[in-house]
């Protein structure tokens, strides 16, 4: 399935809890399905910059599709950057690189959180998008 599917999949499935705060809540609750960062990656290499709570993101590219490991400070920025990270991971590296998701303001979650913090997501999403271009 291509982004774009995989982005309408998803906003229908989230669509389904009627209210934001809800979705929202529903999304940073879950565990991540991703492998998590090692600890020797908590580092300033694996560092996004421009985040406030301080996020680290791993991304490579293996037969040339992405794996993506996250992990974070925050509760609500870990959750919500392990959700994007998901979203993108298994994807070929080139489509990725060149797709701009909207799924957090289809779900109505970028409305919730405050400038910086979706900042600091549209960030994560940079940076994948970036390590996937091989940048």
């Amino acid at each position: 399935m291509n982004l774009p599917e995989k982005q309408a999949v998803w906003r229908e499935k989230y669509l389904l809890i009627p209210d934001a705060q809800d979705r929202l809540a529903t999304i940073v609750s879950r565990k991540s399905r991703l492998e998590p960062l090692r600890e020797d990656e908590r580092n300033d290499r694996y560092l996004v910059p421009g985040c406030v709570s301080r996020v680290w993101l791993a991304v490579d590219v293996v037969e040339g599709r992405l794996r993506v490991r996250v992990d974070g400070e925050a509760a609500l920025v870990k959750g919500l950057a392990g959700f994007l990270g998901e979203f993108f991971e298994g994807v070929p590296a080139q489509e990725a690189a060149a797709f701009e998701t909207t799924l957090l303001e289809d779900l109505g979650i970028q409305r919730l959180l405050s400038p910086t913090r979706a900042q600091g997501l549209g960030k994560v999403v940079a940076r994948i998008r970036a390590l996937a271009a091989g940048q």
